[in-house]
Protein backbone atom coordinates (compact mmCIF):
# COMPACT_ATOMS: atom_id res chain seq x y z
CA UNK A 1 0.00 0.00 0.00
CA UNK A 2 1.68 3.04 -0.93
CA UNK A 3 1.11 6.46 1.95
CA UNK A 4 1.05 9.84 1.36
CA UNK A 5 1.44 12.52 3.45
CA UNK A 6 -1.73 14.99 3.50
CA UNK A 7 -1.57 18.37 5.23
CA UNK A 8 -5.28 19.24 7.04
CA UNK A 9 -6.58 21.60 8.65
CA UNK A 10 -8.86 20.95 11.99
CA UNK A 11 -9.58 22.92 15.30
CA UNK A 12 -7.10 22.00 17.66
CA UNK A 13 -9.05 20.14 20.49
CA UNK A 14 -9.83 17.54 17.24
CA UNK A 15 -6.25 17.42 16.42
CA UNK A 16 -6.48 13.25 18.00
CA UNK A 17 -9.50 12.59 16.72
CA UNK A 18 -8.36 12.81 13.20
CA UNK A 19 -5.21 11.08 14.33
CA UNK A 20 -6.88 8.38 15.59
CA UNK A 21 -8.84 8.08 12.39
CA UNK A 22 -5.86 8.34 9.95
CA UNK A 23 -3.95 5.41 11.78
CA UNK A 24 -7.26 3.22 11.99
CA UNK A 25 -7.15 3.39 7.74
CA UNK A 26 -3.80 2.02 8.34
CA UNK A 27 -4.11 -0.70 11.04
CA UNK A 28 -6.71 -2.95 9.30
CA UNK A 29 -4.53 -4.65 6.93
CA UNK A 30 -3.36 -7.68 7.50
CA UNK A 31 -0.23 -8.30 9.38
CA UNK A 32 2.50 -9.83 6.52
CA UNK A 33 2.75 -13.53 7.70
CA UNK A 34 0.08 -13.88 9.89
CA UNK A 35 -3.19 -16.12 10.53
CA UNK A 36 -5.66 -13.27 9.79
CA UNK A 37 -8.30 -14.75 12.00
CA UNK A 38 -11.30 -12.66 12.35
CA UNK A 39 -14.75 -12.32 11.22
CA UNK A 40 -13.91 -10.97 8.08
CA UNK A 41 -10.67 -12.77 7.05
CA UNK A 42 -8.73 -9.77 8.01
CA UNK A 43 -6.95 -8.58 11.34
CA UNK A 44 -5.23 -5.81 12.66
CA UNK A 45 -1.64 -5.89 12.18
CA UNK A 46 -0.28 -6.99 15.52
CA UNK A 47 -3.35 -8.63 16.89
CA UNK A 48 -3.05 -12.13 15.03
CA UNK A 49 -2.34 -15.26 16.81
CA UNK A 50 1.49 -15.29 15.87
CA UNK A 51 2.03 -11.52 16.48
CA UNK A 52 0.60 -11.90 19.20
CA UNK A 53 2.62 -14.90 20.35
CA UNK A 54 5.82 -12.76 19.96
CA UNK A 55 4.87 -10.19 21.84
CA UNK A 56 4.17 -12.22 24.37
CA UNK A 57 7.03 -13.70 24.89
CA UNK A 58 9.63 -11.13 23.71
CA UNK A 59 11.55 -9.39 25.91
CA UNK A 60 12.68 -10.07 29.34
CA UNK A 61 10.63 -8.09 31.52
CA UNK A 62 9.13 -9.25 34.59
CA UNK A 63 5.91 -7.09 34.46
CA UNK A 64 5.14 -7.13 30.74
CA UNK A 65 3.25 -10.22 30.55
CA UNK A 66 1.57 -10.02 33.81
CA UNK A 67 0.55 -6.37 32.50
CA UNK A 68 -0.82 -8.51 29.40
CA UNK A 69 -2.37 -11.20 31.30
CA UNK A 70 -4.65 -8.35 33.47
CA UNK A 71 -5.48 -7.19 30.06
CA UNK A 72 -6.60 -10.46 28.76
CA UNK A 73 -8.60 -11.54 31.68
CA UNK A 74 -10.69 -8.14 31.19
CA UNK A 75 -11.51 -8.39 27.23
CA UNK A 76 -13.04 -5.42 25.64
CA UNK A 77 -13.04 -3.52 28.73
CA UNK A 78 -10.75 -0.28 29.11
CA UNK A 79 -8.69 -0.20 31.61
CA UNK A 80 -6.97 2.31 33.53
CA UNK A 81 -3.28 3.21 33.57
CA UNK A 82 -3.83 3.23 37.18
CA UNK A 83 -5.27 0.32 37.89
CA UNK A 84 -3.03 -1.43 35.74
CA UNK A 85 0.10 0.06 37.38
CA UNK A 86 -0.94 -1.30 41.00
CA UNK A 87 -1.71 -4.83 39.71
CA UNK A 88 1.61 -5.17 38.13
CA UNK A 89 3.06 -3.18 40.79
CA UNK A 90 5.09 -0.20 39.04
CA UNK A 91 5.11 3.03 39.55
CA UNK A 92 3.83 5.36 36.57
CA UNK A 93 7.36 5.76 35.36
CA UNK A 94 8.97 2.35 35.66
CA UNK A 95 5.19 1.43 33.86
CA UNK A 96 6.38 4.26 30.88
CA UNK A 97 9.52 2.53 30.58
CA UNK A 98 8.20 -0.84 30.24
CA UNK A 99 5.61 -0.12 27.81
CA UNK A 100 7.92 2.27 25.52
CA UNK A 101 11.07 -1.25 25.38
CA UNK A 102 7.48 -3.53 25.02
CA UNK A 103 5.77 -1.33 22.20
CA UNK A 104 9.64 -0.91 20.68
CA UNK A 105 9.72 -4.90 20.50
CA UNK A 106 5.84 -4.84 18.90
CA UNK A 107 6.88 -2.16 16.40
CA UNK A 108 4.66 -0.06 17.47
CA UNK A 109 1.58 -2.48 17.33
CA UNK A 110 1.23 -4.03 20.57
CA UNK A 111 -1.82 -6.37 21.39
CA UNK A 112 -3.87 -3.70 23.05
CA UNK A 113 -5.64 -0.15 22.29
CA UNK A 114 -5.20 2.76 24.06
CA UNK A 115 -6.67 6.10 24.19
CA UNK A 116 -6.83 9.02 26.68
CA UNK A 117 -10.50 9.51 27.81
CA UNK A 118 -11.02 12.59 30.25
CA UNK A 119 -7.27 12.86 30.44
CA UNK A 120 -7.09 9.00 31.87
CA UNK A 121 -4.55 6.57 29.61
CA UNK A 122 -7.10 3.61 29.35
CA UNK A 123 -5.92 0.05 27.56
CA UNK A 124 -8.32 -2.57 25.65
CA UNK A 125 -7.49 -6.16 24.57
CA UNK A 126 -9.98 -7.56 22.42
CA UNK A 127 -11.91 -10.43 23.12
CA UNK A 128 -10.08 -12.67 20.12
CA UNK A 129 -6.51 -11.41 21.33
CA UNK A 130 -7.36 -12.19 25.05
CA UNK A 131 -8.11 -16.06 23.41
CA UNK A 132 -4.68 -15.54 21.82
CA UNK A 133 -2.70 -14.36 24.97
CA UNK A 134 -4.33 -16.81 27.26
CA UNK A 135 -3.70 -19.59 24.77
CA UNK A 136 0.61 -18.71 25.11
CA UNK A 137 0.26 -18.05 28.64
CA UNK A 138 -0.54 -21.66 28.88
CA UNK A 139 2.32 -22.84 26.81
Amino acid sequence: MALVTVSATVPQERVADLLRYAASLHETDTEPGDDGEAGNGRVRWGWGRQAVHEAYLGGTSDRWRPFLDYLANRPDQWVPWKELLEAIDFIPQQGAGMLGAAERRCHQRPPYEKRWNNQVREFRMPAQVADYVKEVAEE
